[in-house]
C-alpha cells in the first residue's frame, strides 16, 4: 500500500468550524462521532475511509463555575470596593 498525504487546502483548530465546513460542501474531515453522530444518522453526512478511523477515546472535561479567588482579585475587591 502507497501512503498519500495531500496537501490542506483549509486548515481548522475549532472542531466546530471544521464540522460546518464539511457540512457545507468544502471537502471531508476526520471528527469523533460524537460530534457528527446525528449527521450520520440522518443521511447528511457519510463516512468514508473507515479502515482508516482511529479508536474512540473517552473526553473527561472538567471547569470552574466561577474563576478561582485568587489573592489579587481579593486585594483588588477590597481596595476598589
Amino acid at each position: 500500500m502507497k501512503r498519500y498525504a495531500p496537501p490542506a487546502t483549509y486548515e481548522f483548530a475549532d472542531g466546530d468550524a471544521m464540522l460546518a465546513a464539511v457540512l457545507a460542501g468544502c471537502g471531508f474531515a476526520q471528527l469523533p462521532l460524537w460530534m457528527v453522530g446525528k449527521y450520520l444518522k440522518s443521511g447528511e453526512l457519510k463516512e468514508v475511509l473507515q479502515e482508516y478511523s482511529g479508536i474512540e477515546i473517552p473526553i473527561s472535561a472538567l471547569w470552574a463555575a466561577k474563576p478561582p479567588i485568587t489573592t489579587q482579585n481579593t486585594l483588588c475587591r477590597r481596595y476598589f470596593g
